[in-house]
């Protein structure tokens, strides 16, 4: 029996990643989990490796805006990652993107896999 089921569209999908360039990036649907917000708070938890995306007010001091281009949400959280040295060399995306109790969207660092920016040789690029 195949257990890996049928393929889920890209806008159905719980799908959240993170770029070399500090760029998270949210399917529709994770933005709609989250109540579609214009702009977030970020958080870094060290000893769980996890990073927090909180909804916020567009118009709240120290808030990252949310990005619109079709079919996807962005975040430049680019500041974040440099602050708390949390930089990726690669594109990675989270296996278990969680929204809690609260709302906030946990990202789980140590569940993670790579999507993108190796070479065929495994290298990073320049």
């Amino acid at each position: 029996k195949f257990k890996g089921g049928p393929a889920v569209a890209m806008k159905d999908r719980i799908h959240v990643t993170i770029n070399a360039k500090g760029m998270i990036l949210l399917t529709a649907n994770v933005h709609h989990l989250l109540g579609k917000p214009t702009a977030v708070n970020l958080y870094f938890n060290r000893q769980r490796d996890q990073i927090a995306v909180e909804p916020a007010h567009a118009r709240l001091d120290l808030v990252f805006p949310v990005r619109e281009k079709d079919p996807y949400f962005y975040i430049y959280a680019s500041p974040f990652c440099k602050h708390f040295g949390s930089r990726m060399p690669v594109t990675l995306a989270w296996s278990r993107p969680e929204i809690d109790q609260k709302g906030l969207l946990l990202l789980d660092l140590s569940a993670t896999t790579i999507v993108g920016g190796l070479t065929h040789r495994g290298n990073t690029r320049a």
